[in-house]
């Protein structure tokens, strides 16, 4: 007769809970990609960026708009012009740091987007100046640069 050594038995034990609890981690790792590679299954709100806007948050209202680009998406007015207000935000973020750097044909490829997303802030439009007076714009012109 063959006889069970105490040993060999622990052993075969914790392998199959080992092998067990591999095989969990597995499962629950594959669980957590598939849910997040998932694409959301919302859409932004009017008021989200209207809200968004009227903080004069624009780094987070640029970062909703490129969240935002999801395939056949009907936009509203509002959502379009809230959309240029931050597109314009970013150009002319880019445009201080060019006019700051010298790259004058950078500068005059974003003068053309800060035009075309001004056309396009609709009853917006108040929000260009804005802008332009936070990022100190109008001094960048007369060559003044404002000291902080």
């Amino acid at each position: 007769m063959k006889q069970f050594s105490p040993g060999k038995l622990i052993c075969g034990i914790i392998t199959i809970i080992l092998t067990l609890s591999c095989l969990l981690m597995i499962a629950i790792g594959i669980s957590e990609i598939r849910d997040s590679a998932s694409v959301p299954s919302y859409y932004l709100a009017e008021e989200d960026y209207i809200s968004t806007l009227q903080q004069e948050d624009y780094m987070n209202l640029y970062d909703m708009t490129c969240r935002d680009c999801i395939p056949d998406k009907k936009l509203s007015s509002n959502i379009k012009a809230c959309q240029a207000v931050a597109r314009y935000y970013q150009a002319a973020t880019l445009y201080k740091a060019y006019v700051l750097t010298g790259d004058n044909l950078a500068i005059t490829r974003q003068v053309q987007q800060m035009e075309q997303y001004a056309a396009q802030t609709g009853n917006y439009s108040d929000y260009v100046e804005k802008i332009n007076q936070l990022l100190e714009l109008d001094s960048l012109h007369t060559g003044e640069t404002a000291t902080n």
